[in-house]
């Protein structure tokens, strides 16, 4: 940790307040002693050392309130999966690296050591690099590991967990075997150990049901790689995909993801999300207390935000606190709540949480994400671009952060480099996405003043069903070209695709649908 990050602690505006009202002080006083004979030279600087320490004493204060967090080693788990998700290799290692992971949180010291999922290097790096030394390089530098344990398949198909460290000779840095930690090392070799006979060990933290049959275990561990590619998450298709393994907890944990995340779009959208709320519910009621229970008090307290029970929300959220503070997704919904109801866990303020998150998981798309439209209603819009930035310039591949970073370009009118952006993800990703892209390439056009273009986009995207909000565009292009009579309709056609009575489109649509007819009728109301 730095000198400036200890000064600055998790106090809003940290050091940088601190040495910026500290030299207010001193300038201000030294102007007042130039330009006033009345004041002498003692009296000025008795004053200004004065008033300087009564704001050190008060930023003190919030310092011992909100100090900064501890720095622990990070153990960084890596499994070496390739790029066929499906294969049974890759099942096996991914199973093996989060039982791994399971148990090693469960035998070391989380006072002093960070355990990382393998969800969090698997969500944001190009998965067939991760045999490379080169890449991997990357991977621990990012991740400010101490020690990495990687996962990968022998010559001969058996499962070998790897365990490396950071070595630091001269300037150069590093990664070879070498037991300088003896603590964790020997943490390891009991759990390494334990790996191959995990179904007859106990894990009181997380209670795994290690019993289940294997092929749940597999299920489980596609749907969790679907998931981490941003594929099959709509419920109906997880659903299909857990038919034969109907009373198996896990599974039902990643149901209720589903569900909320279908809930949480279409409540930003005004849509009907009561229907994926209750179901979300009902699979969170169907999982013991005792299986992962950090998991299912952090699901529950998203489930009570959407149900706008912030109470009840901040209950669940501090149960998950203290079971498991190292969960990025955790303070991401902590703040969705009002300050108020997190201080007492040591942190001031929404910017705080943000901070922890990428604290916790320096990759979290989501923290970065959240982190930077923060910045940016704050009008910190050069902040917001690095948050984005940083993640991508070395992992260019997350879809979620580089769309993210595609609109801050929109936003700030910055349109060439965000046609040029958006086309080149057409390229870059698959089929899947396409629509999402071409949307935000055709209000790039909108902008520019490239009307035709943008037409020809969204009329075509609106004819495909994929994308109502077109028709709100192509009324508006009507309107530019005169064409009044076609904006109504497609103003109409917009309100009858409306996703339910809190569409915020719809309620957009049919302001200008009023205004539209109003001017037709040379601004007579009809009776």
């Amino acid at each position: 940790m730095s000198v400036w990050e200890f000064l600055s602690g998790d106090v809003p505006g940290g050091a940088a307040l601190l040495i910026g009202v500290l030299l207010g002080i001193w300038i201000t006083g030294w102007l007042i002693y130039r330009m006033s004979p009345l004041l002498k030279l003692r009296r000025f600087l008795l004053a200004a050392g004065i008033l300087s320490l009564m704001w050190i004493s008060i930023y003190g204060y919030y310092w011992r309130k909100y100090p900064p967090k501890e720095e622990k080693n990070r153990i960084v788990i890596i499994p070496r999966l390739s790029d066929s998700f499906f294969s049974e290799n890759n099942l096996s290692l991914y199973t093996a690296a989060q039982w791994f992971y399971w148990t090693l949180s469960e035998k070391v010291n989380l006072e002093k050591w960070l355990v990382s999922d393998p969800d969090w290097v698997l969500k944001i790096a190009i998965w067939d690099s991760l045999a490379l030394p080169g890449y991997l390089e990357k991977v621990y530098r990012f991740y400010r590991a101490d020690l990495a344990a990687e996962i990968h398949l022998s010559s001969a198909g058996k499962i070998v967990i790897q365990l490396k460290e950071k070595r630091t000779g001269g300037k150069q840095r590093h990664w070879s075997i070498s037991p300088l930690y003896r603590e964790i090392l020997r943490v390891v070799d009991d759990v390494m150990g334990e790996v191959p006979n995990l179904r007859n060990n106990a894990n009181r933290r997380f209670g795994i049901p290690w019993t289940a049959p294997e092929r749940c275990w597999l299920n489980w561990a596609k749907l969790r790689l679907l998931r981490l590619r941003g594929k099959g998450n709509r419920p109906d298709q997880l659903k299909l995909q857990s038919h034969d393994c109907s009373d198996f907890a896990p599974l039902f944990l990643e149901l209720a993801i589903a569900h909320l995340d279908s809930a949480r779009i279409l409540f930003h959208l005004g849509g009907y999300y009561q229907d994926h709320l209750a179901q979300a519910k009902a699979y969170l009621d169907a999982v013991p207390d005792s299986i992962f229970p950090h998991v299912r008090f952090r699901l529950l307290g998203e489930w009570a935000i959407l149900f706008q029970n912030f109470s009840l929300a901040e209950l669940y959220l501090k149960k998950s606190f203290h079971i498991w503070p190292d969960d990025d997704r955790l303070y991401i919904d902590l703040a969705r709540l009002h300050p108020s109801r997190y201080t007492d866990l040591g942190f001031p303020g929404e910017a705080s949480l943000y901070k922890q998150a990428l604290r916790v998981n320096p990759g979290s798309p989501e923290a970065r994400i959240a982190y930077a439209d923060f910045l940016h209603a704050a009008q910190y819009y050069s902040k917001a671009e690095k948050v984005l930035l940083s993640l991508l310039r070395l992992f260019p591949g997350n879809y979620d952060v580089r769309f993210a970073y595609g609109r801050k370009l929109i936003q700030h009118r910055k349109l060439d480099a965000a046609e040029n952006y958006f086309r080149k993800m057409v390229e870059e990703f698959s089929p899947e996405y396409w629509s999402e892209l071409r949307f935000q390439i055709g209000v790039v056009s909108f902008y520019r003043g490239d009307l035709e273009g943008a037409e020809e986009i969204f009329t075509e995207l609106a004819r495909s069903g994929e994308a109502p909000n077109a028709y709100l565009y192509l009324a508006e292009i009507a309107e530019k070209k005169g064409a009044r009579s076609q904006a109504i309709t497609y103003l109409r056609r917009r309100i009858r695709l409306g996703l339910g009575p809190n569409d915020p489109y719809v309620r957009e649509a049919a302001k200008k649908l009023r205004n539209l007819i109003r001017e037709q009728n040379g601004g007579v109301k009809r009776p």
